[in-house]
């Protein structure tokens, strides 16, 4: 994880992946009768907060890789060669930062969800 770009950790993520599902979960609900459109509104707010996440972690990278003077990366890196890369020392590009934290979320997930099967198993009827 990348700290100081807010969204790439797996507190930002889960909110974006929930975000962009939600749309999905409430066209069930419609279909069974139990949406309506104020709740609609409320996945349109979320969804408008999660695509805004993103439009601004891509502006944060493309203001990176655009604006920062070579020579001032080549002094700090070493490298003769500008990109993305060459901002971290991990030669993984600012965008993809993000993507590091999807596994820790997938496990964090996964244990949530065996805590909740193991719970509800051992529920009395």
């Amino acid at each position: 994880m990348n700290v100081g770009l807010p969204g790439t950790g797996i507190g930002g993520l889960f909110y974006i992946i929930m975000a962009l599902m939600m749309p999905f979960h409430e066209a069930v609900l419609t279909i069974r009768g139990q949406s309506n459109w104020t709740r609609w509104r409320k996945v349109g707010v979320m969804q408008g907060i999660a695509f805004g996440i993103i439009g601004s972690l891509w502006g944060t990278v493309w203001l990176l890789t655009n604006l920062i003077p070579t020579d001032l990366v080549e002094s700090l890196t070493g490298s003769t060669s500008f990109s993305a890369s060459s901002l971290t020392r991990l030669g993984v590009p600012p965008a993809m930062l993000g993507l590091l934290a999807l596994p820790t979320l997938l496990v964090v997930l996964l244990a949530i969800e065996g805590m909740r099967l193991q719970n509800n198993h051992r529920r009395p009827t």
